[in-house]
């Protein structure tokens, strides 16, 4: 997660200096598109939506190497921020709000607000790692038990049939 901040900070002051304004407006009306049909979105769709619109916002930056680096991090983070978007009921407004955010001070061209919008966003997902780290931990436990009680279940109906 810190790589990602970083690389998304840098993105965003490269951004408001680089992008055009019809880009900008491409990936708010992106991000306008995906709220509208935001009730309708399963949790999958919703962590895909979330991670397009950081492509994108990390694609304004108009840099390669952060883009590639970025695609990495999505990929390495992508089952921690499922279990985050699927346990918070509360994670889509203020997720929408905080891309609002961003990229209308990108529009602006107010690289500090952007950046604190960013932080602020980001920050709210940072204090959540714990927390989801502990639910995918408890989550593969659950499901190597049960994988063993019903391999244990199978053995023992086995032998029941053989004897």
């Amino acid at each position: 997660s810190q790589v990602r901040f970083a690389l998304e900070r840098r993105a965003v002051m490269l951004a408001t200096q680089r992008a055009s304004d019809a880009d900008i407006a491409s990936v708010k009306g992106f991000w306008v598109d995906v709220m509208n049909h935001s009730a309708a979105m399963s949790t999958g769709d919703m962590v895909l939506a979330d991670e397009e619109f950081h492509r994108r916002l990390v694609g304004l930056s108009h840099n390669k190497e952060i883009m590639s680096f970025m695609d990495i991090v999505t990929r390495r983070i992508h089952v921690a921020r499922h279990v985050d978007i699927e346990q918070l009921s509360s994670w889509n407004l203020r997720s929408f709000d905080a891309h609002m955010n961003v990229i209308d001070f990108i529009a602006l061209r107010k690289t500090e607000e952007a950046l604190q919008a960013l932080t602020d966003h980001i920050d709210m997902s940072l204090k959540r790692a714990i927390e989801i780290t502990r639910e995918m931990v408890a989550r593969f436990f659950l499901v190597e038990a049960s994988a063993s009680l019903q391999a244990a279940d199978r053995s023992s109906k086995a032998e029941k049939v053989t004897a």
